[in-house]
Order: structure tokens, then sequence, then C-alpha cells
């Protein structure tokens, strides 16, 4: 008995080894598969399914964070969900009803830009008054971000346009100017020339780190450009033109020969920002006819690593990741065992026909 005992636990050790070595094989082809049933568990166990979005009285929503433990108001999710509403809005069907709803999250958003003055510069930024809940960065609260001022800067003039309140436009003029203001007095920009800056997407980080984001650079400068060809306002066009000599100065930092960076300080690009640093860089070459972020879209669009090498090797894997490999190691495990049950049921079929 004993003996049968320590068999099957050494056929189970080996049978773990072969599903954990199959699992790091297989999860480099079922990465984008298992993606989504990946967040749905994550959701689950976090138990923050039901409470990703809340919704206050005057239908602002509030995004949770499972790592928080509770749900915030985030102006940049706030500024994406006010800006596509606002083309329900241009549209035909219910349109009053959509209305409502995005003058609720424009206001939130005028409202809550907090507004102060350096070297006598008046400038707005929105506070985000929560930890950022991912641990990549500390991050003094309250912080800013590059991102979240573009984003609501093309909020706050689509609602301009969309009610003629000069009001809006002020307060979108107040938050471009936190464009000019550098990140260590309250603004979110790096100044490393006259003609070079930085708009930062994570604008607070301690002990001296700065970042920048790639992605948050870009969408922070296409804002721009865009709030610039709407309103013909030319500080917006300065703005753009210093924001563009940035990144382009340094995409070179952002290619590792094989992937792209998510940021300054080595952070390998999930896939998902793979492809968004492949769409914003071709973007700006149809901005800019700059040629040199079409190579760099070009080059980064054939790039290939596989999934483990670049989540589990390359840098420390996340939760998400973790559940990717152990669905494969599962669904590995559960094929092994109903074979080797398989190869039990017929040897032992054969040996009664033997008998």
């Amino acid at each position: 008995m004993i003996k049968n005992a320590r068999r099957i636990i050494k056929y189970q050790i080996y049978l773990t080894i072969i599903a954990l070595f199959l699992g790091v094989i297989f999860c480099n082809i079922t990465e984008d598969l298992l993606s989504n049933p990946a967040k749905k568990i994550m959701k689950l166990v976090t138990g923050s399914g039901l409470k990703s979005l809340k919704i206050d009285n005057s239908e602002i929503p509030k995004v949770f964070y499972p790592r928080l433990r509770k749900a915030v108001y985030n102006p940049l999710y706030i500024s994406v969900r006010a800006i596509s509403i606002s083309r329900k809005v241009q549209g035909e069907k219910n349109r009053g009803e959509n209305l409502k709803y995005f003058l609720n999250h424009v206001n939130w958003l005028r409202d809550n830009l907090r507004l102060s003055t350096h070297d006598d510069v008046k400038y707005g930024v929105w506070e985000h008054n929560f930890p950022y809940p991912y641990g990549i960065y500390e991050l003094e609260v309250p912080w800013r971000s590059g991102m979240s001022q573009g984003f609501g800067i093309s909020a706050l003039n689509k609602a301009y346009e969309i009610t003629s309140d000069v009001s809006y436009l002020e307060h979108a003029k107040y938050a471009l100017n936190a464009f000019f203001i550098d990140v260590k007095n309250g603004g979110v920009t790096y100044k490393d020339s006259e003609n070079d800056w930085w708009f930062e997407e994570y604008a607070g980080a301690l002990d001296g780190v700065e970042p920048r984001v790639l992605n948050g650079a870009i969408y922070a400068v296409i804002d721009v450009y865009e709030f610039w060809k709407t309103t013909g306002d030319q500080d917006a066009r300065t703005l753009f033109v210093k924001g563009i000599n940035g990144i382009k100065n340094r995409l070179d930092q952002y290619d590792t020969g094989r992937w792209t960076y998510y940021d300054a300080i080595g952070t390998i690009a999930p896939k998902h920002y793979q492809g968004v640093h492949i769409k914003l860089t071709q973007k700006l070459y149809e901005i800019t006819g700059d040629k040199i972020f079409l190579e760099y879209s070009k080059k980064w669009s054939v790039y290939k690593i596989p999934y483990f090498i670049r989540e589990f090797l390359k840098q420390k894997p996340d939760y998400h990741d973790i559940v990717i490999l152990g669905l494969n190691v599962f669904g590995v495990l559960v094929l092994e065992y109903f074979f080797v049950g398989l190869f039990f049921l017929l040897k032992r079929d054969m040996g009664r026909k033997r008998i």
C-alpha cells in the first residue's frame, strides 16, 4: 500500500513538472485567448466584478480599485467618458438625456479643476486624490497627470462647442497652462531644454523618479494639437511643438530592439501597449509628416518576443500574467489526467480480455 502511494505521488510530481513546462510553452500561444478569462477571474477573486464602476447621485462614475478597496473619482476616466457621451449628444437619438449626462461630467471637470498661479501664469490641474493602485511608481497624493490634462481639455472644449458656454473654454485654457508649469512646481511637464519638453502622465513621483510613460506623453501631445486646431490657440501650438520634440528626441530610449518599453525606467510594455505605441507613432506621422514616427511605427509593428520571456523573465509578472500561466498549467494537467486515466482503463480492459 505504501509502495503504491509513493508511486502515485511520484507520477503526480512528474505530471506536474510536465504541465509546468508545457504551460510555459502554451502561454506564448494562448495569451490573447486567455486574457479576458484571466481578467474575469481576477475580478471574481478580488470581488471587484460588480463594483468596478459606481455612479454617484450626479451620474458621475467612480472607479473601484481592488487594491485600494474603494471606488474613487478618476479625472481621466471621467474625461474619456464625457468625450464618448459627446458623440451621442451630436447624434439624433436621446439627445436631451445624453446632453444631461454629458453636462454632468464636464461640469464636474470644470468645478474640480484646482486653480493655482506660478510665475504669473494662472493654471489648473485635476488632482488624483488616491494612491496609484498598481505600485509601479510611488506617487505623492494628490498627483497630477499630463494625460488626464489632455483628455480633460478635449472634454471641456467639446462642451464649449456644444453649449457656447465660455466658462468651459476658459477652464480648458487654465488646464492647458499646466503644461507650461514644471512638475516640481505643481505642473505636468519636464523641461529638458527650451524646445524639448516632456508631458508626464504620472506627475508627482517620489525620490526623484521620472516615469516618462510614452503613451501618456503622446496622448497629451495629440490632445494639445486638437485644441490648437479647433481653437487656433497659439499657446497650444507652442506646447505642441515642444512636446513633439520631447517625444521625437527620445523614441530610441523606448526601443529594446525586440519590443518597446512602457516607460523610461525600463518597464517592458504589455502587449496591449505595444499595439498602442505602434498606432500612436503612426498618428504622430499623420499629424506632423515627420518620417521618424513612421520609421518607429513600422519597426515596432514587426517586433516579436515570446509572452513568457516578456512578462516573466524580463520583469516581475503581475497577477494577470500569473493567472494566464495558471490556466495553461491547469489545462495541461486536466488533459494529462484524462489520458492517463484513459490509458489505465484500456490497460485494464486488455487485461480482462486476456483472462
